[in-house]
């Protein structure tokens, strides 16, 4: 899927998942932010990124064991 979209991937963040990650697998889906703000009143997403993330999320929901 991920080449399908013609984006990018990692396997390093932890963020929020840390905690619940040690009891069941978990994953994050990460999208540019304008400037690169985030957590803040100026955080802004471009909808192209938005909708990408989505189709990412549908397809693992869709594909789950």
């Amino acid at each position: 899927m991920i080449d399908e979209l013609k984006s990018t991937y990692s396997r390093c963040a932890e963020h929020d998942s840390l905690p619940i990650g040690i009891v069941i697998d978990t994953g994050m889906i990460f999208v540019p932010s304008k400037d690169g703000r985030s957590h803040c009143k100026d955080e802004f997403t471009d909808y192209e990124y938005l909708m990408q993330a989505v189709i990412v999320a549908t397809d693992v929901i869709c594909n789950i064991d």
